[in-house]
């Protein structure tokens, strides 16, 4: 190749995170339990909720966040409003070599608390 071209290669590699799926939730006074299947490799899990009322003036924009470690199947989310609807939803979080690459959301699933 002598003819003075200089030629750069860009490759993009994206993991595929497969999502998690949640199996129960289930609401208790002034908390809700959330319990989804486990994923292989999955470095952490994140658990967003939001009240029904707030969903639905904001979607999850104002939705709170919990990291729950990749050992646990399930989170007791404590100090909430009673006797209200929340909304729940999970997704799998994998570091590799530094980087943190997310699964997409479980569907939202809606529980009432007591």
């Amino acid at each position: 190749m002598g003819s003075g071209y200089s030629y750069s290669y860009h490759f993009k590699v994206a993991y595929s995170i497969g999502k998690t799926t949640i199996t129960s939730v289930k609401g208790k006074k002034k908390a809700l339990t959330v319990k989804w299947n486990k994923k292989a490799k999955a470095s952490f899990y994140q658990v967003q909720y939001i009240k029904k009322g707030t969903y639905q003036d904001y979607g999850w924009n104002r939705a709170k966040t919990v990291k729950v470690s990749n050992k646990s199947k399930s989170r007791t989310i404590k100090k909430l409003a009673k006797k209200r609807t929340y909304y729940v939803r999970v997704r799998v979080a994998r570091t590799i070599s530094g980087v943190t690459y997310y699964s997409s959301w479980s569907p939202k699933r809606a529980v009432k608390t007591k």
